[in-house]
């Protein structure tokens, strides 16, 4: 794949993390996800799922449908639409939520950052404009943006059952260069 191709558009996108994910990838089980290459599984799905609900497991989310959501009532248009009090989540935090209709259908999934008291971005696996512009129908002061390159350093999410397990016991090894800190939120 080279810049000169007159294909070059049409190729999958690669996150900043496919190197180290095509070294790891030894089943080499691709698929495209939002038009980027995604790591279908590493080597056996069914051994990734068990480490993910047992120990700890990393997720690249560059492919996930980005949304800014902002305006004086995005906080009750959120806590109206998804399954969490977004009223209970602080500043620079984020949290997993469910989304549904008002007869309790999911609609997806994804999460929720809380950049500042009137401004919100939400990550979901689909593409989600129409059906949250909809959910903003009702409300004065809230807009719905989809933005795919400038929430570029929420890329990379840990996935772990529970919080006491991230590092220490359990058998992890430090990785050279891998340091444990504190995620914080950033443009």
């Amino acid at each position: 794949m080279t810049a000169n191709s007159p294909y070059a558009g049409e190729y999958p996108k690669l996150s900043p993390f496919h190197q180290r994910q095509e070294v790891l990838n030894v089943r080499d089980a691709w698929r495209v996800w939002n038009g980027y290459k995604f790591a279908d599984h590493y080597y056996d799905a069914e051994y990734e799922q068990l480490c993910v609900r047992n120990q700890c497991a990393t997720y690249d989310i560059c492919p996930m449908q980005k949304y800014e959501i902002s305006g004086s009532d995005a906080e009750a248009m959120l806590n109206r639409m998804v399954t969490r009090d977004v009223t209970r989540l602080r500043h620079h935090r984020v949290a997993y939520t469910v989304w549904c209709t008002d007869e309790g259908r999911i609609i997806d999934d994804g999460t929720i950052f809380r950049l500042a008291d009137d401004r919100f971005m939400l990550t979901c696996g689909s593409p989600c404009t129409a059906w949250l512009r909809k959910s903003a129908f009702g409300f004065a002061d809230v807009s719905v943006t989809m933005s795919a390159t400038r929430w570029r350093h929420f890329r990379f999410r840990v996935r772990r059952p529970g919080r006491t397990e991230m590092h220490g016991a359990g058998g992890h090894r430090e990785r050279k260069g891998l340091r444990h800190q504190a995620v914080s939120i950033s443009r």
